[in-house]
């Protein structure tokens, strides 16, 4: 349990209850997502309730992680986010969390970003984090 499991169950387990754990540990995840909330940046739109992003009648779906990366940027937008400070946001520690990992999912969602025409929206700050300008 110290090292991040939210909770066990032990063997026999009755399936309500497991179904009951799933969906207050799925609350707690996705709960701090606002329902029908949508971000503007620029010429495109972080649909929340959905994690989509929408970009000239081009929608795009991303991962919990991805959605939560573009979240703080955008509410950052024009300042610079340190990468510990998305490391926290992401993951509540960085201390299981290898620095390459956020490299990684910042990679993954420039890629997805520049399928449906959003380039350079993300910039790298070397030695800072990460900005949209």
């Amino acid at each position: 349990m110290n090292l991040g499991a939210d909770d066990f169950i032990t063997k026999p387990y009755n399936l309500e209850i497991l179904l009951s754990r799933i969906t207050n540990i799925l609350k707690r995840i996705y709960g701090n997502l606002k329902t029908n909330s949508i971000l503007n940046y620029k010429d495109f739109k972080l649909n929340l309730s959905n994690a989509t992003v929408i970009y000239m009648n081009k929608s795009l779906e991303l991962t919990k992680n991805e959605v939560k990366i573009l979240c703080c940027l955008i509410n950052n937008k024009g300042n610079i986010v340190k990468r510990d400070s998305l490391m926290e946001y992401l993951w509540k520690s960085d201390y299981f969390v290898d620095d390459s990992t956020l490299t990684v999912n910042i990679n993954r969602l420039r890629k997805k970003l520049k399928e449906i025409g959003i380039e350079n929206a993300i910039e790298t700050r070397r030695g800072l984090g990460y900005i949209m300008p």
